[in-house]
């Protein structure tokens, strides 16, 4: 009688135990956090000390119609002032979200913008087992579209026409500039990877008219014709019988805004910034944008792993990249380094060249560290804008040993290097989680502020 008894017991504390850490999972999947990143870029005497850029990267929100917090987060971070959205995709779980989630992203309407979507723009989630997820780590080399067509269909041409009436650019294997203060940015998105998606744009001219991609929603109508019902794949949207290929629509817009192809400068503004925007961080499209000359990466797609182990340790990706760069911020290709999680700094330069010559701005020292940039405390650069101020964090350990050109840098540099690179990408753990499995551990869903100071 007594063991039954006692099993009783062990079996009920057993289940408050699991309700516990369960309940905390749940919670800690809504403790939404502001991460703050910020990237110094040399710039000539007469540019430095420019007004900088903020840039504000959301993904996989993956909402429903009733996450109200969520939504209240998303809607709360105009607060920060930014000058240019970038969306990653999986932004909705339902077609009932897309109406809450206008009203969420109205507030920056009119701010220069950016979006690829993710499976989970174009096919409902549904149940799946999660332990699959955790011992099969998908590497998604392009047969994931033959089981994403099993699923439900969204209604991913409303969506991306809610996102394009806010003024964001569809930048779905294709390429955009737009303006933004001094800055003109040259974007190239793909589709999403983890399902095949992903087409690599060709260079494409773009105007300065179509910074914002009205010429580009002229070409849309021109190509589009008369329509019937709505339909949207990557890259290609359209209705009926007529269709809207980005790229195509690109090259007539070359066509009709840059006659004259030597006149066709990307805007008047005298800071210019490249970056790269892709759901799903493969490694075959991080090689392509860094090859590109891309300065900053956008991604989401991993949800930081989701489910992690203490100190936001990640077990999968569900990518072909290793856990511990499954979120946070990293040079590309790899340096050795450990992604910087939550807020820190970064130096966009050739390393050997900042080494050199001990890039300074003002009388903030990078390789010296008066601006601290290499112990991994970043202050603000004397000549950094006051509103761009870089956030205080501590790195984690860093590599032993770094290689340039395959000559070895001496130890008292290694440190400096690992946060100096010609491209940084920034992979958001994301907001939201699927909503059969709406858990996260040591791995806060976060929106990323992007500070880029010009030094």
């Amino acid at each position: 009688m007594k063991g039954i008894v006692w099993a009783g017991v062990t079996a009920g504390a057993s289940a408050l135990a699991t309700g516990a850490v369960v309940g905390a999972a749940y919670a800690h999947a809504r403790h939404y956090v502001l991460h703050r990143r910020s990237v110094l870029i040399p710039r000539s005497s007469q540019m430095s000390g420019a007004p900088g850029l903020r840039i504000l990267h959301l993904s996989d929100l993956h909402a429903l119609a009733r996450h109200k917090k969520l939504l209240d987060f998303t809607s709360h971070l105009a607060m920060i002032d930014p000058d240019v959205i970038v969306l990653t995709g999986d932004l909705i779980a339902h077609d009932a979200a897309i109406d809450p989630l206008a009203e969420a992203l109205d507030v920056f309407r009119g701010i220069p913008g950016v979006f690829v979507f993710g499976s989970n723009d174009y096919y409902a989630p549904r149940p799946r087992n999660p332990l699959r997820y955790l011992v099969h780590n998908s590497h998604g080399t392009g047969t994931g579209s033959r089981q994403a067509r099993k699923r439900q269909t969204l209604a991913t041409a409303s969506l991306a026409a809610m996102l394009t009436d806010l003024g964001f650019i569809d930048l779905n294997n294709t390429r955009a500039t737009l303006q933004a203060g001094q800055f003109s940015i040259n974007a190239v998105g793909v589709g999403d990877a983890h399902i095949g998606l992903d087409e690599y744009p060709e260079m494409v001219l773009w105007a300065q008219d179509d910074r914002r991609g009205t010429g580009r929603r002229a070409a849309n109508e021109e190509l589009q014709g008369d329509s019937g019902a709505d339909g949207y794949v990557a890259g290609r949207y359209g209705s009926g019988g007529g269709s809207f290929h980005a790229g195509e629509a690109n090259a007539r817009n070359a066509d009709i805004e840059n006659a004259d192809v030597e006149n066709a400068v990307v805007g008047n503004a005298a800071l210019q910034l490249k970056i790269g925007v892709a759901h799903a961080p493969y490694s075959r499209v991080l090689d392509r944008m860094a090859a590109e000359g891309c300065e900053l990466i956008f991604a989401g797609h991993t949800h930081g792993g989701q489910v992690c182990l203490p100190g936001h340790r990640a077990l999968v990706t569900n990518c072909d990249l290793p856990p511990r760069l499954a979120s946070g911020m990293f040079a590309w290709p790899p340096n050795g380094a450990s992604p910087i999680k939550k807020n820190g700094a970064v130096l966009v330069a050739d390393v050997p060249t900042a080494l050199s010559t001990g890039v300074t701005a003002g009388t903030a020292n990078i390789t010296a560290g008066s601006a601290n940039i290499v112990s991994g405390t970043a202050a603000t650069p004397a000549s950094a804008p006051a509103e761009f101020d870089a956030a205080s964090s501590t790195s984690s350990a860093l590599a032993p040993a770094l290689t340039v050109e395959n000559d070895a840098l001496p130890v008292e540099d290694v440190t400096r290097a690992q946060t100096i690179a010609r491209t940084w990408v920034n992979v958001s753990a994301g907001l939201g989680t699927t909503p059969f499995v709406p858990l996260r551990t040591w791995c806060p869903p976060e929106a990323i502020q992007v500070d880029v100071i010009n030094m």
